[in-house]
């Protein structure tokens, strides 16, 4: 499973409604260029807010990962991270959404009342965000030392402002 599939099941209730107030698109955006980063595809220079290199535009065989490619294709060379995690066509959550749909993962309820209260996707098989939330857990509490993956959400979930809310459980040593 990837970084992107992990942050969307932790931003996701088990209902299926977006977690608090989270900004999910930008989160699974800037899950997705780490995703490509880990996968060589994308290259980020050093600076205060990086730019943005692609490294190699070749098909992954992963639709999420090539679905980022595609689009960094049509971005120019050297735009700023802070630029396309902006980007709401880089946002790759519909595709999330199929990848974690067709795993037996998540459901879909479509929207209702004219669009007013959207799509939610109810979790189906508690398992893998289980996982992860373990994962984390142990990583909070000193117990694991952080993957890549696992830096990587720690680090959108601080950046969007809900890491404390999404991960209550598991920062009070407790488990969801």
């Amino acid at each position: 499973m990837r970084t992107t599939d992990e942050l969307f099941l932790l931003l996701t209730t088990d209902d299926g409604r977006l977690e608090g107030m989270s900004q999910r698109g930008f989160g699974l955006t800037a899950s997705l260029l780490a995703d490509l980063v880990e996968a060589g595809r994308l290259h980020l220079s050093d600076d205060r807010d990086p730019k943005a290199h692609l490294v190699d535009s070749s098909p992954t065989g992963d639709p999420v990962l090539d679905h980022g490619v595609l689009r960094l294709v049509q971005k120019r060379p050297g735009t700023r991270l802070s630029s396309l995690v902006a980007d709401r066509k880089l946002n790759p959550e519909p595709l999330v959404v199929v990848r974690l749909q067709g795993a037996g993962v998540v459901g879909h309820e479509p929207k209702r009342m004219l669009g007013l209260v959207p799509d939610r996707y109810p979790t189906l098989d508690p398992g893998p965000e289980a996982h992860v939330r373990s994962r984390l857990a142990a990583v909070l509490a000193g117990a694991q030392a952080p993957s890549r993956g696992d830096a990587t959400i720690l680090s959108v979930l601080q950046g969007l402002g809900v890491a404390h809310r999404v991960l209550k459980a598991e920062a009070a040593g407790g488990s969801s």
